[in-house]
C-alpha cells in the first residue's frame, strides 16, 4: 500500500507529464505480481488510463478528530476495499505518489491524481484475497493549520495461488476543513515481497 508531483492547483493546466508517471497503482501492482510469477502474465493491462481530474467523491468527508485518526481511518478503508470512504477522504485536488523499491535497492516513482489511484485501486483490489493490514506504529507531526502523519505497515495477502507482503511507509499531507481532516497529499513508500 503502503503508494511529488507539485498541486496543479489554479487556471493553467499542469504540464503534459512522462507516460510512467501516469501508470495507474494498481497496474503497477499487477505488472509486478505477473513479473515475479504471482498473476499470469495475461492480467497484465493494456496501458495507462487517460488521466482524469474530475475531482474525489462529493460530500462530506467522514469526521475525524484528529489527522491521526484520520490516517487510520484511510488505511482501514483500504484493508476493507471500502473506497467510498478514501474517495470522500482526499480533497478534490489532493495527489497520490507511489515509491516501489526493489530487493536490490533500486527505486521507480508513480505519481497520480487521487482519483486515478483510487479507481484503479478498486479495480486492482478484487484480485487480492485473505488481506491483512499491520500498524506497526504511528508519527504525526502538526500544526494549527495542517499536519503530517506517517504511517508504518505491513500488507498481507494473495493473489492468485502466491502470497505476498508489502512493507511500507505511508505519509498523509493533511488539511482541517470544517472539521474534519482531508488528505491533500498520499505519499507511500513499499517493497513488495513474493512468496
Amino acid at each position: 500500500m503502503s503508494r511529488p508531483c507539485s498541486r496543479n492547483v489554479g487556471p493553467a493546466p499542469p504540464p503534459p507529464r512522462p507516460a510512467a508517471w501516469r501508470r495507474p497503482v494498481g497496474a503497477a501492482a499487477v505488472n509486478l505480481l505477473c513479473a515475479v510469477g504471482i498473476l499470469p502474465a495475461a492480467a497484465a493491462p493494456a496501458g495507462p488510463a487517460a488521466p482524469d481530474r474530475s475531482g474525489t467523491a462529493s460530500g462530506p468527508a467522514p469526521a475525524a478528530p484528529t489527522p491521526q485518526a484520520a490516517a487510520l481511518r484511510f488505511e482501514r478503508a483500504f484493508e476493507a476495499a471500502d473506497f467510498p470512504t478514501l474517495r470522500k477522504l482526499f480533497l478534490p485536488e489532493a495527489m497520490v505518489v507511489r515509491t516501489a523499491l526493489s530487493s536490490e535497492g533500486d527505486a521507480e516513482q508513480f505519481h497520480f491524481t487521487a482519483k486515478q489511484w483510487t479507481d484503479d485501486a478498486e479495480q486492482s483490489h478484487v484480485m487480492l484475497r485473505d488481506v491483512h493490514l499491520e500498524i506497526l506504529d504511528t508519527a504525526v507531526v502538526r500544526q494549527p493549520w495542517g499536519a503530517v502523519v506517517n504511517v508504518r505497515s505491513r500488507f498481507s495477502g494473495r493473489a492468485g495461488r502466491h502470497s505476498f507482503v508489502s512493507n511500507g511507509i505511508d505519509s498523509f499531507t493533511m488539511v482541517e476543513l470544517d472539521g474534519a481532516w482531508r488528505v491533500l497529499q498520499y505519499a507511500y513508500l513499499e517493497r513488495l515481497e513474493s512468496h
